[in-house]
């Protein structure tokens, strides 16, 4: 023995995997843009308020709607693109098990053409 233990299939792997609960970091990872995406982000704010509220929001208003949007309701959308992504590449490893399969011993099972011996 090579001391290689078989951990399953890559669909009991991949099931396995996804009844674990997700991890939840004790340090908060802040969600941040380039500097010129926030730019183009709080000049989208203020034209919203400004088209759809009727609110004319200045510079440190609209800058400060958008550091409440991504520190409350930014980490909700993360999360949710996060278990977005597991379950699409759950999905791709699960291919994989009937993509990258190949029958085994088949030499004696397949037709050789010729007749059998009697």
């Amino acid at each position: 023995m090579t001391g290689f233990t078989s951990v399953g299939t890559v669909a009991e792997v991949s099931n396995r995997i996804a009844l674990t609960p997700p991890h939840q970091s004790t340090i908060p990872v802040p969600i941040t843009f380039p500097p010129d995406d926030s730019v183009r982000a709080v000049a989208s704010l203020k034209r919203y308020c400004a088209e759809e509220l009727d609110v004319e929001l200045g510079d440190l208003p609209g800058k400060l709607l958008l550091e409440f949007i991504l520190s409350e309701i930014g980490p909700s959308i993360y999360n949710r693109g996060v278990a977005d992504a597991q379950v699409y590449l759950r999905d791709r490893v699960a291919e994989v098990d009937g993509a990258c399969y190949e029958p085994e011993f088949t030499h004696w099972t397949r037709p050789t053409g010729r007749s059998p011996r009697k």
